[in-house]
């Protein structure tokens, strides 16, 4: 497979915002400086986007989404994924635009709202990222959910309309005190009405990315132990 060729590439201006933003499920609507990079009259065929970040000066991170519009012959399909540096995603396109929205504050109780400036580079290559078992991945909810034990956590939406193929549940103890048993803590696709389409323990069984089926609208959690325990949903993003 010949390497990608580099077609157009910009330097973001970005601003760790104060301001809420998104919720789950819905596409990012923060605060935000514009930012992005808008390319077309391309030669159709597969694209690869790749970011990379100057991140703000005080060490304390930012968290940021990039909204992607694929267009190819008058159709559109639009994908939303966190930006880190060397994230990757390919689509096929005649013409595309990303937009990059600041997210920082959004879900992080206590996270300093300061303002700082960053920096995120774009670029646009001819051709598709390397194979790779990890997909390209977005973030709804920066920081992990505590669940009490013996009883239901968070229900976390599935996001619309971005692309999202398959989620990666996280879980472990909330302290250092507090043990949690493998079995604990289990998670279960749910479709509308609650309906549980399938069950797994995340801790135990690992399986790491797992599909997401197609009426599917959230995943639920739960923490059958004694201890409290905290949780986080990854989206895997087509692409």
């Amino acid at each position: 497979m010949p390497a990608p060729r580099q077609v157009a590439a910009s330097m973001a201006p970005m601003v760790r915002t104060a301001a809420q933003g998104s919720t789950a499920g819905l596409a990012p609507d923060g605060r935000q400086i514009p930012s992005g990079l808008q390319v077309g009259c391309l030669e159709p065929g597969e694209y690869t986007i790749q970011f990379t970040v100057l991140p703000p000066n005080d060490g304390l991170g930012f968290a940021a989404y990039a909204i992607i519009h694929w267009k190819i012959a008058g159709h559109q399909h639009q994908r939303i994924v966190s930006v880190f540096s060397g994230a990757v995603i390919t689509g096929v396109c005649d013409s595309v635009d990303i937009k990059l929205v600041d997210v920082s504050q959004v879900g992080v109780i206590g996270f300093p709202p300061t303002f700082l400036p960053y920096k995120i580079g774009v670029s646009l290559s001819k051709g598709s990222r390397p194979t790779s078992m990890q997909p390209a991945t977005l973030m709804t909810q920066l920081a992990a959910v505590s669940i009490n034990g013996g009883s239901g956590g968070p229900t976390f939406t599935i996001p619309v309309d971005a692309g999202v193929i398959s989620a990666f549940v996280t879980a472990s103890r909330q302290s250092i005190i507090s043990a949690v048993a493998p079995t604990d803590i289990f998670v279960q696709q749910l479709s509308q009405g609650n309906i549980v389409l399938n069950t797994w323990y995340p801790i135990t069984q690992s399986p790491g990315w797992v599909p997401i089926a197609g009426d599917a609208v959230g995943i639920g959690t739960s923490n059958g132990g004694t201890n409290a325990a905290q949780v986080n949903v990854i989206w895997g993003i087509d692409g």
